[in-house]
């Protein structure tokens, strides 16, 4: 029962783990690189609970292997030549005796704000997987309330400088943040934050190759998305129920380059878990509507779109909720999207409260 949820919600970030690298890798390969991290840095305590179990600093490292695109086509000449790459990260999270360690397989996407022969400043963007060995567990480890599955959600985001020391030796320093949740398929699930500095070297296998710039295409300037998403969640590791939950989102999105859309729009969540939430933390009647499960919210998006791959950022206000007490007037949403064709998409998204998982889920969508 266990994999099954596990498949059923991480399968397309499984796909996305495997399936992005070698899906642009096959298109106008240039440079390869290796690269190994050092990592340093401490654990951002989002609730009270994780502050006081906190007792460590974070270190870690990790190995990655990149390809630089060429320029032969449009998406490589507006990113300014992006390195797309997969990489294995080994860490401790901020308490050895009840976390353990991390291992994160994960694919990453890095694009330069700046670059010369000598210097790069690059965004890095992370999505994979981490096997965590210290879980939740009522007799030996009860004091695990923020990670509650050995199998997360594995994201990063970071910001990287990059100086070219010889003809094929690169130092960096970046800074980055990352968060490790189950997206609520078990409890407990607060989730761990991070935030790091990272030190390491890069080698290049191959030198200097020609360039080839590419017309840049048409682009339209507006449209509009619809996605009908559905996920399961989970509120108490006291109890083995699942509730499927489900939403509707649409937006009003206009480019504003080539490979960046903000928007506007709505959304609509059907979540049947409130009366289990009463129950679990003790709500008065008074205090909480048993019987109304739907929410209403307006949001904010940003997309990033590299190929047929798009990243969606949104912070969103509910403006329809009788249950207040249950959870946090805004929420966030990370997701990818997968274009199928130019219209029709399938989406994966971690939904969250303040930097705790909701649920993760899992739909298909409409650009017009």
């Amino acid at each position: 029962m266990y994999f099954y949820h596990v498949m059923r919600n991480y399968g397309i970030i499984i796909s996305l783990l495997f399936g992005l690298p070698l899906f642009v890798w096959s298109q106008g390969e240039r440079e390869k690189y290796v690269k190994f991290n050092y990592y340093y840095g401490t654990l951002l305590p989002h609730h009270s609970s994780i502050e006081y179990i906190a007792n460590s600093s974070v270190r870690g490292a990790s190995l990655e292997y990149s390809i630089e695109n060429d320029l032969s086509n449009y998406w490589d000449v507006i990113y300014r030549k992006p390195q797309i790459g997969v990489g294995y990260y080994f860490g401790s999270l901020g308490n050895d005796s009840i976390f353990s360690n991390a291992h994160a397989l994960y694919s990453f996407f890095e694009a330069p704000f700046i670059s010369n022969k000598r210097f790069r400043l690059d965004y890095s963007i992370n999505l994979g997987m981490a096997y965590l060995p210290g879980v939740y567990d009522d007799e030996d480890n009860n004091l695990n309330i923020a990670i509650g599955s050995n199998l997360n959600v594995y994201l990063r985001f970071g910001l990287e400088a990059t100086y070219r020391l010889l003809p094929k030796l690169h130092i960096f320093q970046g800074a980055f943040v990352s968060h490790i949740s189950n997206g609520a398929v078990l409890e407990p699930n607060l989730g761990l934050n991070h935030v790091m500095l990272a030190s390491g070297i890069r080698y290049q296998f191959h030198s200097e190759t020609a360039m080839f710039e590419a017309e840049p295409e048409e682009y339209g300037k507006n449209h509009l998305d619809a996605a009908l998403s559905f996920g399961i969640k989970q509120i108490s590791n006291f109890s083995d129920e699942k509730f499927n939950v489900n939403s509707f989102t649409f937006s009003y999105l206009r480019n504003v380059s080539k490979k960046r859309s903000l928007g506007l729009g709505f959304d609509y969540f059907y979540d049947p878990s409130v009366p289990q939430v009463a129950y679990e933390f003790l709500m008065d009647e008074d205090d909480v509507d048993l019987e109304e499960f739907n929410r209403i919210g307006i949001h904010v998006r940003q997309d990033l779109q590299y190929k047929r791959v798009i990243m969606t950022l949104q912070l969103g206000i509910y403006v329809y909720n009788k249950n207040p007490k249950i959870d946090q007037p805004l929420y966030q949403r990370y997701g990818f999207k997968f274009l199928a064709t130019e219209n029709i998409y399938g989406i994966v998204a971690l939904k969250s409260h303040y930097g705790k998982a909701d649920f993760v889920e899992w739909g298909i969508g409409y650009l017009l």
